[in-house]
């Protein structure tokens, strides 16, 4: 599995990430994310709030960098 690093984000279906191969991408969601569990997970929305992102998953909004992008 690639990891893609966050970038930007864009709205609440999307956001901007980093490829491995250095490359500016938009993400849409559902997206995939691996926890600091190694448990993986689904994203269904992004939000911003006090300039901190959020990843709406499974229904509760969790604070984006306890989570790594993952690309199948």
């Amino acid at each position: 599995m690639d990891e893609y690093n966050f970038y930007r984000y864009i709205d609440d279906k999307s956001i901007l990430v980093i490829t491995p191969k250095n490359k500016l991408i938009r993400i849409r969601c559902p997206f995939a994310v691996i926890n600091t569990e190694n448990k993986i997970l689904q994203v269904d929305a992004v939000s911003e709030k006090n300039n901190l992102i959020y990843y709406k998953i499974k229904g509760s909004h969790q604070i984006y960098n306890e989570f790594t992008i993952i690309a199948k």
